[in-house]
């Protein structure tokens, strides 16, 4: 019985947990003293002095002189205009490509291929998607002919190439269309 009083008593005995004690506030410093150095005003410049109006003698009415006065600057100075500047010329067209002759050939070469296999289509017999990729391929021959008229050959012979690969894909593809068609008509012997 004595144990199940400890145990009883032990079992009602609250503990208290430790609770540390609350650390002094941090005291935060005064901020530096600032130096403020004045920047020196300038003095303002004096004001030109503007010169005193020179006053002419009245002259008495004097009869007129018989000859006129003599000119004192030459008269082929006045009557020369000053030349007028010319404009600047135009600056010169930056090539960086060492082979710009090739590199047109090859756009021109291109685009006549994919002219050539665009004419070679029937554009009403494509289907929605292969009418899309013809008016492409057109598109990219036009953007390229307009970079070969800049001088950009670059930018030419990318979309000529891009044109002549979709014209020769339109080519293939109506051939195989054309072919299975044909195929699929053929008699069938045995």
């Amino acid at each position: 019985m004595a144990v199940m009083l400890v145990a009883g008593v032990s079992a009602c005995v609250k503990v208290k947990a430790s609770v540390p004690q609350p650390l002094p506030a941090l005291e935060m410093p005064a901020p530096p003293g600032r130096l403020i150095v004045p920047l020196p005003i300038p003095e303002p410049a004096p004001e030109p002095v503007a010169p005193a109006p020179v006053q002419t003698p009245v002259r008495q009415n004097t009869p007129p002189a018989t000859r006129p006065p003599e000119r004192t600057t030459s008269p082929s100075t006045s009557t020369v205009p000053p030349p007028e500047p010319t404009p600047p010329a135009a600056p010169p067209v930056l090539l960086t490509t060492p082979n710009v002759g090739d590199l047109e050939q090859k756009a021109q070469a291109n685009i006549n291929a994919a002219k050539r296999d665009l004419q070679k289509v029937n554009y009403k017999a494509l289907s929605k998607d292969a009418q899309l990729q013809y008016n492409t391929a057109n598109l990219y021959i036009g953007q390229a002919e307009d970079a070969l008229k800049v001088k950009n050959y670059v930018l030419a012979g990318q979309l000529a190439e891009k044109a002549a690969t979709l014209a020769s894909l339109l080519v293939r593809s109506q051939g195989k269309d054309a072919a299975q068609a044909a195929s699929s008509l053929a008699p069938i012997s045995f």
